[in-house]
This record gives C-alpha cells, structure tokens and sequence, in this order.
C-alpha cells in the first residue's frame, strides 16, 4: 500500500508523516533512544553591568528607652478622682472620689480612714495646719473631720458650695456659693466672713501669706476678706486665675498675666504670651505656648527651656527649684533652667495630678483612682 507522508511535530520536530502503522511504530521507537536537547544556559553577566545595590541612609539613631518610674507605693480609690489629692504637712494624703468617699491614706500609702460625704465632691479637700480636713459636696454641704476621720460639723450652704474650700492662716474655711457671696468658716463651724461677689463667675479665693484670702468677680476687681487691709485692684476681664504670693499677687487674664504690688494693689508689670503660673518658689517659672520661662521679680525673662507643658498638663515645683512635667508623650520630665536634666516613664494612665511631699516623693494622682507616690528622676 503506498504511504503519503504528512508533517506534522514530534517531541518538538517536524517529521514526515506515515500511513502505515509499521513505520510509525519504529519512529516511535527511535523517539525514545534519542535524548532529549539540553536546556541552554543565560550568558553569564558582566559584574559592571549589574544594577547597584540599594543603599538606605539611616537618619536617627534608634529611639531610646526610657526607665520606668520608681514606684513607692501604690493605692486603688475603686472609684475615678473627683479632684488631685490633698498633701499634708507630714506627706499623709486625703483624696475623694466621684462616689462621694474620702480617703485618708498614711504617708506609707496605707489606708487610715475613710468617710462618706451626701454628694459628690467638690475640688480638691483644703487640711487646716492640725490635721482637720475640710471637703465641700454638691449640692450644698461643708464637711469638717478631724485627722481620725471623725466628723466635727457639717454645714448646709444656702445656693450649694462652688468652689474648692481653702483654709487662710488663721486655720478659717472659706467657700463661694450659688448665691454669689464668699463665706468664711471658724473651725468649730460658725460663719466668721461674708463678701458679696455679684452673679457672674468669680476666680478663687486663695488664700494669703499672712491671714485672709484674695477673690475677684467677674469684671475684673480684685477684693479680699477677712483681712484687715484694704485692696483696690481692677485687672482686664475675663479672669481666670489668681496667685498670692510673699509681697505680691498675679493676675491672670485674657490679656495674660499680671504683677500687683501688695498690699498697695498697684500693676507693676505684665506679660502676654503666658497661659499659666507653674511655680511662684523659689524662683516664678511660668507656662508659655512653646515651653516654659523662668522670670525675674520684674518680670525679666531669665531662662526658657522648651517642653510640651499645655495648659491642663500638671506640674510638680520641686525643693530644688527643679520642676517636674508630664509631657505629651506620657513621659515625666524633670528640668531646671539649664534644661531637662531626666526623663522617665509612669504608669500608664490619665494623670490630673503632681504634688511634691516634704519627703521628696511626688503623688500622682490618676483619673481612673490611683494614687502613686513616685521617686522623681534625676
């Protein structure tokens, strides 16, 4: 029979192919002697003609870690701050809690008592030099306990009480009111001072080196009660803040913050660019938008050193003059005119407050309760 040849590929070669089945079987068989063709290699390629290698620039060193906070003790209010604790002369603490509870804790931290007020409290509790304790509760009680925990008096406050109590050198509690007066308290409970402050806000009182307490009303006038001077003084409305001092007071307004001469009430210097009082001892350092300014009694400005310190963000003034800053990173910061000296990380948490104690140790105060005394860095 004859064969007609067709192409046709095999194994990746073109053949001829066959209509008869023996000339397919030993084409077949041929095939697989055969070996298949070998892959052929790249060319090699020259070492100039590579691309370079990819070289990253390193532009910081690694980020240092900073140690942790040394923690002396440690106590658990159950219940968020409703203000910073109080320190007393002999490093005790007071602090309340937004359940209306005070607690009294030894200068080891240790738990010594423990009451319970009708409301919440208001500010931060005032201690009288003998250990008594005052604390006002919304909406309208003063409490007075003495250094067990024991209650001296209470008084209902007509209008409720809107201020944090403070206690003046001649051991008097003074509070303002919903009515718009400013009520003086003896240590046994009786009225002792009345001022009238008008309706709108009012800033203070604080109270003064010698005896009394300073106050302003809203339009900018700056009284004092229970003193026997007499102080005339207007500062620029709004006010937002007053700080007595040895010979002086500041003023702190929308126009910044200003120097009174006391007790003669007269304006000696101010300064626009502060947002608040740090320390006004030993030296008066005060809070800037860029960091903070140490200033002389004139008002000159001395040293500044930058440092996130904001205007919420609380500040310990140290015995040393040094100060100690919690910082936008959470970090604690301790510096002194020349600079930060250290940097240290807390515990992790909101802090509402920094308190130094006569011992050295600092008590942070958090929102969610804790109570931390703290070794300052550096």
């Amino acid at each position: 029979m004859p064969f007609i040849p067709h192409p046709f590929k095999w194994g990746g070669v073109v053949v001829r192919r066959f209509s008869s089945l023996p000339s397919l079987l030993a084409l077949a068989a041929c095939s697989r002697l055969a070996p298949a063709p070998a892959a052929v290699p790249p060319p090699l390629a020259r070492a100039d003609a590579l691309p370079p290698l990819a070289i990253v620039p390193v532009t910081a060193p690694p980020a240092r870690l900073e140690p942790s906070a040394r923690v002396t003790w440690a106590y658990r209010a159950g219940a968020p701050l409703a203000a910073p604790p109080a320190i007393a002369a002999d490093g005790s603490v007071v602090v309340g809690s937004v359940d209306g509870y005070l607690h009294a804790l030894r200068r080891d931290g240790s738990f010594r008592w423990g009451y319970t007020l009708r409301g919440p409290l208001v500010g931060r509790p005032a201690l009288a030099a003998n250990g008594d304790v005052f604390a006002a509760a919304d909406p309208n009680g003063l409490y007075a306990l003495d250094p067990d925990g024991i209650l001296l008096w209470v008084s209902s406050v007509a209008g409720g009480v809107t201020s944090p109590p403070v206690v003046d050198r001649q051991a008097r509690v003074w509070v303002t009111t919903g009515q718009g007066t400013l009520l003086g308290f003896s240590g046994h409970g009786g009225v002792v001072g009345f001022a009238h402050l008008g309706s709108g806000r009012t800033v203070g009182p604080a109270p003064l080196d010698d005896q009394g307490v300073i106050f302003a009303s809203a339009d900018g006038t700056v009284k004092i009660a229970g003193h026997p001077g007499v102080l005339r003084a207007t500062a620029s409305a709004p006010l937002f803040d007053l700080e007595p001092a040895r010979d002086a007071f500041f003023v702190l307004g929308s126009d910044g913050l200003s120097r009174f001469d006391w007790p003669a009430g007269e304006e000696r210097w101010s300064r626009t660019e502060v947002v608040r009082v740090a320390c006004k001892a030993p030296a008066l350092v005060v809070v800037e938008q860029q960091g903070l300014r140490w200033l002389s009694s004139r008002g000159e400005p001395l040293a500044f050193v930058r440092v996130s310190a904001g205007n919420q963000r609380p500040i310990a003034c140290l015995r040393d003059g040094s100060l100690l800053v919690a910082d936008e990173t959470g970090s604690l910061v301790r510096l002194d005119r020349k600079g930060v000296r250290a940097r240290v990380r807390p515990p992790t948490g909101r802090l509402v407050s920094l308190d130094p104690t006569p011992s050295g140790l600092v008590i942070v105060g958090y929102r969610d309760g804790r109570v931390l005394a703290l070794e300052p860095p550096g």
